[in-house]
C-alpha cells in the first residue's frame, strides 16, 4: 500500500465522520441547477450494517441537531476555524477555495450551506429532559456490540437507527428449516448476511466470493468480511421459492433488538396484521439485493409514524413511536370534535326531544312581512370566539386580487343580490368585536342556473365560530328500515312523475337509495346501466330524454317500486351456528363486473354483500379477470371480519380458473399481477356454470320479483349433495331449444336486414335466447340450432360455452391468447353466414381473401370459408371493377398514306405544341407521313385563325397536302370544314382524318417528333432568356437538324428525310430519259441525281419499311366486346375504383374489318373511344358466353 492510498483513505474517513456528525440532509444542501445531465456515481455500499446518530451537532456544542444549534454566526465561525472546516460545505480536510461541491444557501442563495450563513438566526436549544425521561421508560432499540448498557451512550457506539422517540425496526421471526429464526430487513445495507452459527447449524454449502471492506465509525480501520457465501431457499413475491445468496458474517448475531410486546401483537393480529416477532439475536440480515423480492403490496398504516408491511416471511411493523404503546393512536379520531355516541337509551332520546322542542319555541321566530324564519344559534356557554379579523381580511383581499375584471364584476353582482334578498347586510367594521367569517367564491361555468355561489368558512381561527356552537348528539339515517317483524327493508324514494324526464332526476333518484350492502343492487343496476347508456349520448343535466329512453326509464322505475315490499330477514340463518363458510361468486359482462358474497352453514347460502362496478368496453375474459381480482379483495376483507372456516371463490370463466392453476409468470405483467393478487388472497378458486352463477345478476340486472332467488340459495344447488365439497361441474351439453317465431332462416337477406329483423322482435322473446338481447348472438344461436347436425357434432370437436354458443375446440389451449381466439364460434353454412361473409368482406374494404379470413378467424370458424369467400369476391361488382383491365386488341394495319411512295408532304400529320418560355410560345408541327420530314411554324395563339395562317404558310413553302391526320381540337375542326368546302369547289382531292377521341397514341408519328423537338429546344435554351424572334430561329434550326436525321441505323447505308425529298418538282414529277439524247454533262448530272434518289427510295422500301414491319407485331389473339355489353371507360387521371361505367351501343370497324373503335353510352352522353380505353367488367358476360377471342 502506497502513502497516497493511505492518505486518501484517511481523508475519506474524515469526510464521512464529519458528514455523519453534522447530519446534513440532501434537502438541506440544495444543488445548483446544471445544464449537464445528472448521472449518479454508482459506488458500492461498504457500510452495510451501520449508520450514525442523528443527534450530534456539527459544531460539537451538545447533543442536538445542527438545525437547532443555539450558537450565533460569530461563534459558529470561530468553531469552524478551530476545527478547520470548509466554509462552503462544512467538511474538514480542505478549504473553501479547493471545495468542488456546489451548494445553495436557502437563506441568502449563495454558494454555502445554510448553517454557515451570516444571516442565520440562533435558536434556543430545546430541553431534552422529557425525551431523556422517555428513553428511560421505553425499550431502547439500539443495536450494540456489547452487553453493557452504558456503551450505548458512547460516542463510538454503533447504531442502526436513533431518533427522539422509540425506533421500531423491520424485524420478524419466522420458521425456516423447522427452526425459529429472527430476520432483520435493512434498507441501508447493500448486501444480505447470515450468521456463521446458523450456517454451520444447517450445514449449508459454502462458496468462495470476493470479500468486501466494511467500514464503521466504531472502528479505527476497515475490516474484511463476506469471503464465504451460502444459498438459502426463501419464498419470494411470485409465490415460488428462490435460492438467495447470503454472505457469512461472524458478528451479525451480536445485533439484538427489542420487539413489540405480546399483547400488542395480539391486538394487531385481531385487526388483520399477523405480526410475529420475538426478542433475541438476529441470524439473518436481508439487504437491498433481496429486500424487494420478499416485499408484497399489502401495507397498512397503524398511526402517523408506524407502518405495517407484509412480506413473504411475515408482517413487519416499523417506524417511530413517541410511546411504548404503538396501538394508542390506531383508531384515534384526528378531528377536533369528539365522536358522538350513537348508542342512546330511551330516556336520553326523550330528554333530547324535549330540549329541541323547547329550544325551537324560545329561539325560533317568523317575520310575516319578510316571510322568513329566524333562529338563534345554540351557543355553548363560557366559550370564547376570537374576532379573526386579520385572517378574514387577508383571505378576501387575496381572493379579489386573483380575480380578473369580469370575475370581479360577477362577484360584486353576487354581493348586491345577496344584500337585496336580505341574506347579508352592511355594518360598520369592528376589528375587535364579533367573529369575522371569511368566504370564497365557487364558479361553475357549466351551470345553467347559478354560476357563482358564496361559501362561508366558520372554522377559521384557533377559536372559531364552529367550535362555539352546540352540535348535540347526531346520527345517520342510513335509509334501511328495521321493521317490527325483525326484518330489514331498503327505503325507495318517491318518483315524481313528469313529462320532462332529465338526467339530473335519474341520478338524484338513484343516489337517494342507500344500499351499502347491495341488498337490492341487482335490481337498481338496471337503472344504473341505463344512466350509463344515456351518459354516452352527451346530454346535458337538464336536457329532456328522448322518448324511447323515457319509456325504458319508466318501465325500470315501475319495477323498482316493487322493492318497497321487499324485506330481508335480519338473521342470517334459521338457527344459531358458529361454523360458517364464506362463498364469493364473481362474474363479468361487457358493461360491469359483479361480486356476490354469501355465508353458509352448509345448509343454506345467505347473501351478505353485493357489489357492481361499471367497466370500460373490453373482452369478456379480461373483465372476468378483473372480477376475480376485485372479488379476491372483497373476500379478504370479509374474511378478516367474520373469520370463517374456509373461503371459496367461484367464477364461470374457465379460462381464468385454468390460468390460476398453472404458472402465472408466463403471462404478461398486468395479467400476472392480477393472478398473483387473486392467488395470494384466496386459496380455493373453482369454476361454476354461468346459468347457476348468482353474480350474473350483479352484471346485467334482474327484475324485483327474482330478487328473493339470489338472497337465499339452497346449498345443494351449488355443491354436490354427496360430498358437499366439490363444485357441480357438468360437462354434458345442456338441452337448448329456442322459439324461432316464424323466422325464415333460409331467406336471402343482407347482414343489416338480418340485424334489423331481430331488433324488431319483442324484448321478452330476445331475452329468452340471450340475456343481453344482442341481435348478432341471437342469430348465431338460432342458426346453430337449425343447421348444426349430429353428423357435424360427431365429426368436429365442439363444445357449448357458458353463453350457450357452440365453439370449436383447438390444440392451442396453452397459447397466450384470449378465450375467443382459442375457441372460435362455429358458424354453419347458411344464408346468414353468407350475408355475414359479405358484410365482413365489405367492411374490410374489399380486401383479399386471405386478409378477410385472418380477421374472420379471430372470432369465428366457418367450414369451407375460403371457397365461400372466393365465390363472393367473384360475384362482387366492386371487386370485378377493381380488377378490370383494358381490351387486348391488334395494332391494326398501317394506312397506305404512310407507306406508299408519294411526293413529300402529300400526306401529313399536324398538331399544336407549347414551349415553356417567357412569355409562353405556341407552335405547330407539320410532318410528312412517308418521308418523316418536319416543318415548324410559330403561332400567335391557338385560335383557328392563327392555325389557318400557319397552314397557308406551310402550303406556300411546300405544297397543298391531300391527306391530313390530327386530333380532335376545335381549331382543327373549323379549319377542316373550311378546307373541305374550298377543295370541293376547286375539285381538288382533300381528306382530313381525325383520330378517335381519348387516343393520343394513334397520332404517335407526330407526337414522338414533338417530343424530340422539345428535347432539342430545351437543350439549346437552357438557362437563357430568349425573345419571340429567337424562338422562331431556334425552331427552324431544329427543323433542319431533324430533316437531316438518319431514319435507319446502318453503317453501310445513310437514309434521311432529305434523301427522300430533294429532286422533285412541285408541279409534277419530271425524270430524265434513261437512254438516248446527246451526251451532255448536265444530262449526266441529272441522271446521276435521279439514280441517287431512286437508290434512297429503294433503301426506304427494303430496309426502313421492313424494320417497321418487324416492329409492329400482332399476337394471334385479341379481345373485343359486343354491342350491349357493360364496360368501364378507362381514365388515366383517376384510380380504377372511380372509372365510370358505360354501355357499348356501336362499333366502328376499320378497312380490314377489325374493330378498334367503339361508341359508348355513358349516362345520357355518347362517347367514341378506342378499344384500348375500354375495360370489360367481367370475364364472362351476363349471357353466359365467354369473351370473344380471335
Amino acid at each position: 500500500m502506497t502513502l497516497n492510498q493511505i492518505l486518501e483513505f484517511v481523508k475519506t474517513g474524515l469526510d464521512r465522520e464529519r458528514i455523519a456528525n453534522s447530519q446534513i440532509a440532501a434537502s438541506e444542501v440544495a444543488v445548483k441547477p446544471s445544464s449537464k445531465p445528472h448521472v449518479p456515481f454508482q459506488r458500492p455500499t461498504r457500510n452495510v450494517m451501520v449508520s450514525a446518530s442523528f443527534n450530534t451537532c456539527m459544531f460539537g456544542d451538545g447533543r442536538h441537531k445542527t438545525a437547532e444549534c443555539p450558537l450565533s454566526y460569530t461563534e459558529r465561525r470561530q468553531i469552524a476555524v478551530e476545527k478547520r472546516l470548509c466554509f462552503r460545505c462544512g467538511i474538514a480536510g480542505h478549504n473553501s477555495r479547493d471545495c468542488r461541491r456546489k451548494c445553495q444557501c436557502t437563506i441568502c442563495g449563495k454558494n454555502h450551506i445554510q448553517y454557515l450563513c451570516y444571516e442565520v438566526k440562533s435558536t434556543s436549544a430545546k430541553p431534552n429532559n422529557e425525551s431523556n425521561k422517555n428513553h428511560q421508560t421505553v425499550p431502547k432499540q439500539i443495536a450494540t456490540t456489547t452487553s453493557n448498557e452504558n456503551s450505548a451512550s458512547s460516542s463510538r457506539s454503533s447504531v442502526l437507527l436513533t431518533n427522539s422517540g422509540t425506533s421500531l425496526y423491520k424485524t420478524t421471526t419466522t420458521t425456516i428449516n423447522n427452526r425459529s429464526v429472527r430476520i432483520l430487513l435493512d434498507d441501508g445495507s447493500g448486501l444480505s448476511f447470515i450468521s456463521r452459527r446458523l450456517a454451520n447449524l444447517w450445514n449449508l454449502k459454502t462458496t468462495e466470493s470476493e470479500p468486501i471492506q466494511l467500514e464503521t465509525l466504531s472502528q479505527s480501520s476497515a475490516t474484511l468480511t463476506g469471503e464465504k457465501m451460502v444459498s438459502l431457499p426463501i419464498p419470494i413475491w411470485t409465490g415460488k421459492y428462490e435460492n438467495l445468496d447470503f454472505r457469512i458474517n461472524d458478528k451479525i448475531n451480536q445485533l439484538s433488538f427489542d420487539c413489540i410486546s405480546t399483547p400488542q401483537q395480539q391486538t394487531l393480529r385481531s385487526h388483520g396484521i399477523d405480526v410475529n416477532d420475538q426478542p433475541g439475536m438476529v441470524d439473518i440480515l436481508i439487504g437491498l439485493d433481496h429486500i424487494n423480492k420478499i416485499q408484497l403490496n399489502e401495507e397498512k398504516r397503524v398511526s402517523d409514524n408506524i407502518v405495517a408491511k407484509r412480506t413473504t416471511l411475515g408482517w413487519i411493523v416499523y417506524g417511530l413511536s413517541k410511546s411504548i404503546n404503538v396501538l394508542s393512536t390506531l383508531y384515534n379520531n384526528n378531528e377536533s370534535e369528539p365522536t358522538p355516541d350513537y348508542d342512546i337509551d330511551e330516556e336520553t332520546k326523550i330528554a333530547m326531544t324535549k330540549f329541541i322542542n323547547d329550544y325551537c319555541q324560545r329561539n325560533l321566530s317568523y317575520d310575516a312581512v319578510a316571510k322568513r324564519y329566524s333562529v338563534k344559534l345554540p351557543f355553548i356557554g363560557n366559550t370564547e370566539v376570537e374576532p379573526n379579523y386579520k385572517e378574514a381580511k387577508g383571505m378576501v383581499i387575496g381572493m379579489t386580487k386573483r380575480m380578473d375584471d369580469e370575475r370581479r364584476k360577477q362577484y360584486q353582482l353576487l354581493i348586491d343580490e345577496m344584500e337585496q334578498k336580505g341574506v347579508i347586510e352592511r355594518i360598520e367594521v369592528a376589528p375587535s368585536e364579533g367573529y369575522h367569517m371569511p368566504h370564497f367564491i365557487v364558479a361553475r361555468e357549466d351551470k345553467n342556473t347559478t354560476k357563482y355561489r358564496m361559501v362561508f368558512n366558520a372554522s377559521k381561527g384557533d377559536k372559531s365560530l364552529n367550535g362555539a356552537i352546540f352540535k348535540g348528539v347526531t346520527g345517520w339515517i342510513l335509509g334501511m328500515e328495521w321493521t317490527t317483524a325483525d326484518e330489514l327493508r331498503v327505503s325507495i324514494p318517491e318518483w315524481k312523475v313528469s313529462n320532462e324526464t332529465t338526467k339530473r332526476q335519474l341520478v338524484s333518484f338513484l343516489a337517494s337509495m342507500y344500499d351499502p350492502c347491495g341488498m337490492v343492487l341487482a335490481c337498481t343496476l338496471q337503472l344504473k346501466l341505463k344512466i350509463h347508456e344515456i351518459w354516452k349520448k352527451e346530454l346535458d343535466w337538464d336536457d329532456v330524454l328522448p322518448e324511447k329512453d323515457k319509456r325504458q326509464v319508466i318501465k325500470i322505475i315501475d319495477d323498482l317500486k316493487r322493492l318497497a315490499e321487499f324485506k330481508v330477514p335480519r338473521f342470517t340463518f334459521n338457527e344459531n351456528t358458529n361454523d360458517i363458510d364464506l362463498v364469493v361468486f364473481v362474474d363479468a359482462s361487457i358493461n360491469a363486473i359483479g361480486i356476490a358474497a354469501y355465508v353458509t352453514d352448509r345448509k343454506i347460502l345467505t347473501l351478505i354483500y353485493g357489489k357492481s362496478k361499471l367497466i370500460k368496453l373490453r373482452k369478456i375474459v379480461t373483465g372476468e379477470l378483473l372480477a376475480l381480482s376485485y372479488g379476491a379483495n372483497v373476500a379478504k376483507s370479509l374474511e378478516e371480519i367474520i373469520r370463517p372456516r374456509c373461503v371459496t371463490m367461484f367464477s364461470d370463466s374457465l379460462d381464468n380458473v385454468r390460468r390460476l392453476e398453472g404458472d402465472i409468470n408466463k403471462y404478461p405483467y398486468p395479467v400476472a399481477v392480477h393472478l398473483y393478487n387473486i392467488r395470494s388472497k384466496v386459496k380455493d378458486i373453482r369454476h361454476i356454470r354461468g346459468e347457476i352463477n348468482p353474480a350474473d345478476a350483479y352484471t346485467r340486472g334482474i327484475k324485483a320479483e327474482a330478487l328473493n332467488k339470489i338472497h337465499r340459495i339452497e346449498y345443494d344447488e351449488i355443491f354436490i349433495p354427496e360430498t358437499k365439497t366439490s363444485l357441480l361441474i357438468i360437462d354434458k351439453t345442456p338441452d337448448t331449444s329456442y322459439d324461432v317465431q316464424d323466422i325464415d332462416l333460409n331467406k336471402v337477406l343482407t347482414y343489416d336486414e338480418w340485424i334489423a329483423m331481430i331488433n324488431a322482435k319483442p324484448e321478452d322473446w330476445k331475452t329468452t335466447i340471450d340475456n343481453s338481447g344482442d341481435a348478432l348472438k341471437i342469430l348465431i344461436k338460432l342458426n346453430q340450432q337449425e343447421f348444426i347436425t349430429k353428423e357435424m357434432k360427431e365429426k368436429m370437436a365442439m363444445f357449448m360455452d357458458d353463453d350457450k354458443l357452440w365453439r370449436c375446440r383447438s390444440r392451442l389451449d396453452n397459447a397466450d391468447w384470449t378465450f375467443e381466439e382459442k375457441f372460435p364460434v362455429i358458424l354453419p353454412r347458411c344464408e346468414f353466414t353468407t350475408s355475414l361473409l359479405k358484410h365482413v368482406h365489405e367492411k374490410d374494404e374489399h380486401s383479399s381473401v386471405n386478409y378477410t379470413l385472418a380477421n374472420l378467424r379471430m372470432k369465428y370458424f366457418i367450414p369451407k370459408a375460403r371457397q365461400q369467400l372466393i365465390r363472393i369476391v367473384n360475384k362482387c361488382a366492386k371487386c370485378r371493377a377493381m380488377k378490370a383491365k383494358p381490351l387486348v386488341v391488334s395494332m391494326g394495319d398501317v394506312p397506305a398514306e404512310r407507306i406508299n411512295r408519294t411526293q413529300p408532304f402529300t400526306n401529313i400529320g399536324v398538331d399544336l405544341f407549347e414551349l415553356k418560355t417567357e412569355p409562353k410560345a405556341t407552335g405547330m408541327i407539320f410532318t410528312c407521313c412517308v418521308t418523316r420530314s418536319v416543318h415548324f411554324e410559330l403561332l400567335d395563339s391557338a385560335k383557328a385563325e392563327d392555325v389557318c395562317h400557319a397552314f397557308l404558310i406551310f402550303a406556300d413553302l411546300n405544297q397543298m397536302p391531300e391527306v391530313i391526320y390530327s386530333d380532335n381540337g376545335t381549331n382543327f375542326k373549323r379549319l377542316s370544314m373550311m378546307m373541305k368546302n374550298a377543295m370541293a369547289l376547286l375539285k381538288e382531292k382533300f381528306h382530313w382524318h381525325f383520330n378517335t377521341p381519348a387516343s393520343p397514341f394513334r397520332g404517335g408519328f407526330f407526337e414522338s417528333l414533338i417530343k424530340t423537338m422539345k428535347k432539342a429546344f430545351y437543350s439549346i435554351t437552357w438557362q437563357k432568356k430568349i425573345d419571340r424572334k429567337e424562338v422562331r430561329r431556334i425552331l427552324y434550326r431544329i427543323q433542319a437538324i431533324m430533316n437531316a436525321r438518319p431514319l435507319i441505323h446502318d453503317s453501310d447505308t445513310i437514309l434521311t428525310p432529305n434523301h427522300l425529298r430533294y429532286g422533285w418538282n412541285v408541279r409534277g414529277p419530271v425524270a430524265p430519259p434513261r437512254t438516248g439524247g446527246q451526251p451532255e454533262s448536265l444530262l449526266t448530272y441529272w441522271r446521276g441525281t435521279q439514280r441517287l434518289i431512286n437508290a434512297a427510295w429503294k433503301t426506304y422500301r427494303d430496309v426502313y419499311m421492313k424494320g417497321v414491319r418487324s416492329f409492329y407485331f400482332n399476337k394471334g389473339d385479341h379481345q373485343s366486346v359486343n354491342v350491349g355489353d357493360t364496360v368501364l371507360v378507362v381514365d388515366d387521371h383517376l384510380p380504377t375504383a372511380l372509372w365510370r361505367i358505360g354501355k357499348v351501343i356501336g362499333i366502328q370497324p376499320d378497312k380490314s374489318g377489325k374493330v378498334r373503335t367503339y361508341r359508348i353510352l355513358m349516362g345520357d352522353k355518347e362517347l367514341c373511344r378506342p378499344a384500348q380505353r375500354i375495360a370489360p367488367l367481367e370475364a364472362v358476360s351476363e349471357r353466359g358466353e365467354e369473351m370473344v377471342k380471335k
